[in-house]
């Protein structure tokens, strides 16, 4: 009886993970970009970070940027929302894939006990060039494409455990996907060869430029998995 349970418990998680629904993401490798041009014309910390929350933050402690580029990080400090000139400095030399942290510390009265607390508020954007690389038809066309393609093998490799998989690469400066590697392997190595060269049979995209019309790369990443990865 007690085997029989078990076995039964057994179907019904490989009937479960079967019946999830896949999900399909072609994206920038971060989800909060920032462009040089926007960095170059910022004079205050929330002309560069969405969603800056000026109205509450008044009583500033100090406030930090760094900027890491190729495993370099530079540091510039401030006291207030405008930025000062080593801030200014720092930003506007932020190469294209850098990332830019802003950590800003202030007081703020805790209604409750009302004392003055100490807080910390992050922000941490990717430098994206001014144009975008683009696929012919948009990121959701390339989604489609990869779905329709892929959809069938990975049905099967989920009844046997398939958690996800994230594929990171390169569009170069001549439009071509370059530098394709995993940051989350399937597990399964045919199935890792067999997405890998899905992507790659893509058709070709059109490259990022820089405000002066300069072709340059840019970095995305292909997400698949059973709700999500």
């Amino acid at each position: 009886m007690k085997r029989h349970f078990i076995i039964a418990v057994l179907l019904l998680q490989v009937v479960a993970a079967s019946a999830q629904e896949l999900y399909y993401e072609v994206r920038e490798t971060t989800s909060r970009t920032v462009t040089r041009e926007t960095l170059a014309k910022s004079k205050l910390i929330g002309d560069f970070t969405p969603g800056y929350p000026r109205s509450w933050i008044n009583d500033y402690l100090s406030t930090e940027i760094t900027v890491t580029s190729n495993g370099k990080k530079q540091k510039a400090s401030g006291y207030a929302e405008r930025l000062s000139v080593s801030q200014l400095n720092l930003i506007s030399s932020a190469d294209l894939n850098s990332e830019v942290v802003v950590t800003v510390s202030y007081r703020r009265l805790n209604e409750v006990s009302q004392k003055q607390e100490t807080r910390d508020v992050h922000y941490k954007l990717t430098v994206v060039p001014e144009i975008e690389a683009q696929y012919p038809g948009g990121l959701k066309v390339l989604s489609a494409f990869l779905k329709k393609k892929t959809e069938t093998r990975i049905d099967t490799a989920k009844s046997i455990g398939f958690k996800g998989a994230v594929i990171k690469f390169t569009i170069d400066e001549a439009g071509n996907l370059s530098d394709p590697h995993f940051t989350l392997s399937s597990s399964d190595v045919k199935l890792d060869g067999f997405l890998m060269e899905t992507l790659k049979s893509a058709p070709k995209w059109k490259p990022a430029q820089t405000a002066k019309g300069e072709k340059v790369k840019q970095e995305f990443e292909f997400s698949v998995g059973p709700g999500g990865c």
